[in-house]
């Protein structure tokens, strides 16, 4: 059963995603905070990160740069979610490793559909518009094939 791991603070947002996806029968880690986060994950390796971006998001994004440099968890993709946030505050998380953003209200099918799309060993490749933050559009690609 492969695991996902889960850092939201959010407690309504995290019971939520939690059991529906232990009813699709996924193993979830439930990490309590950022600091320990990087240590659970470099040990349990789960296949994607579905983590909560809050307004004060520094030391979320200092968690993930971590994740992103390890050698061991550099190929987790990091599914963020969270708020409205300037164009330029989404380009700096994508730069920091965050692989998806999805605004609020979470559409959970959306995140099934990359976490499926990983398993089944693609990557997901992100197209930016700088113009408008709600362009985003999420394609994917097959793994070690060029675009």
């Amino acid at each position: 059963m492969s695991t996902i791991a889960l850092l939201i603070k959010n407690q309504k947002e995290k019971t939520i995603l939690e059991h529906y996806f232990q009813n699709i029968n996924y193993n979830v880690l439930l990490l309590k905070s950022n600091f320990t986060a990087y240590r659970e994950i470099s040990h349990s390796l789960p296949i994607c990160i579905i983590c909560e971006i809050p307004y004060n998001y520094l030391d979320n994004i200092y968690v993930i740069r971590l994740l992103e440099n390890h050698r061991n968890t550099k190929g987790i993709p990091v599914i963020g979610y969270g708020n409205h946030f300037a164009p330029n505050i989404i380009e700096s998380l994508y730069e920091s490793g965050v692989h998806l953003y999805y605004q609020r209200p979470l559409q959970i099918k959306n995140i099934l559909q990359d976490i499926q799309a990983i398993q089944s060993g693609q990557n997901i490749k992100i197209k930016r518009y700088r113009s408008n933050i709600t362009d985003n559009e999420i394609t994917v690609q097959p793994k070690n094939k060029k675009p």
